[in-house]
C-alpha cells in the first residue's frame, strides 16, 4: 500500500507526465508540425479518455481531426478498438 507521500508524489509525476504530451503537441502545433502536434494529442487522448479538460478535448479532437480526418468524438471508440488490437500487451 502507498504511503501519503508516495500517493502524492505519485499523483505529481503521473500530472506532469500526462500534461506534457498535451503540451508538446500544442508546441509542435504552433511550430508548423501538423503531424507530429496529431500524434501527441492522439496520444494525450488515448491515454486520458473522459477525463481530459473540455478546452484540452475540444482542441485535440479538433487537431487530429484536421490532420487525420478522423473525428475522434464521432468515431473515438472505433479508434480505442483499434488500438486494443494492434497493442493489446500494452493495455
Amino acid at each position: 500500500m502507498f504511503s501519503t507521500v508516495s500517493k502524492k508524489k505519485s499523483r505529481r509525476v503521473c500530472r506532469a507526465y500526462t500534461h506534457r504530451f498535451y503540451q508538446e503537441g500544442i508546441h509542435l502545433l504552433e511550430s508548423g508540425k501538423y503531424g507530429e502536434a496529431a500524434e501527441f494529442c492522439l496520444f494525450h487522448w488515448t491515454f486520458l479518455g473522459s477525463r481530459l479538460q473540455e478546452a484540452q478535448q475540444a482542441r485535440v479532437i479538433r487537431v487530429v481531426k484536421q490532420e487525420t480526418g478522423f473525428d475522434l468524438l464521432r468515431n473515438g471508440q472505433v479508434f480505442r478498438t483499434a488500438m486494443d488490437c494492434v497493442a493489446p500487451a500494452a493495455w
